[in-house]
């Protein structure tokens, strides 16, 4: 099994309106981000087990929409989708962030640990995930 914490994706760094000239996405008091849909799969090419694809989909709420009294799929803004493909075999892994490559890297064989922060404007993401063989508990 692969553990993830989806939660742990968002961190925020306390700003005002605009830092370094950025535009800021959310405030956790006026416009809290959203998950949309989480799921891995294996996808391994001959093994399917010795690869994982793990999908993140979430959203950055739209202040404009909360502030005028709207609520649920009305105020839905930003959207985004992170994908972390990793394979345990070779130690491969790689992430994206709407398509496009923000990190690739090779870990020892066998590494059991992922962790990864990354920057969108002044917004802080992380990823925190952890392999656990379940062959080893048979």
């Amino acid at each position: 099994t692969l553990s993830v914490q989806p939660t742990a994706l968002f961190h925020s760094i306390p700003t005002s309106v605009t830092m370094n000239h950025q535009q800021i996405r959310y405030d956790l008091r006026r416009n809290p981000p959203y998950q949309i849909n989480f799921r891995s799969k294996r996808a391994g090419k001959h093994i399917t087990a010795s690869k994982r694809r793990i999908t993140f989909q979430f959203g950055f709420s739209s202040a404009k929409a909360i502030a005028s009294g709207q609520s649920e799929v009305n105020c839905r803004g930003e959207e985004h989708e992170v994908v972390l493909i990793w394979s345990h075999i070779s130690g491969k892994r790689e992430l994206y962030m709407d398509g496009r490559p923000i990190h690739m890297s090779k870990g020892p064989r066998g590494n059991t640990k992922f962790q990864f922060t990354w920057g969108i404007g002044p917004h802080v993401l992380k990823i925190v995930a952890n392999f656990k063989d379940q062959a080893k508990k048979l």
